[in-house]
């Protein structure tokens, strides 16, 4: 595997497209999780990248 994307090699987490945003995603072990209730309060779209 390329040493750029060693990183993926713990991910648990899949998004099927078309599914909704979770409210709060865990971007790493043992930090508090990140709030994005602010998405479903927009009325613009949003890009995110992870």
């Amino acid at each position: 595997m390329s040493d750029h994307r060693r990183f993926l090699k713990s991910s648990t987490t899949s998004y099927e497209v078309g599914d909704y945003v979770p409210k709060q995603i865990q971007l790493f072990q043992n930090e508090v999780p990140v709030d994005l209730s602010w998405i479903y309060k927009s009325r613009q779209g949003s890009a995110l990248f992870f």
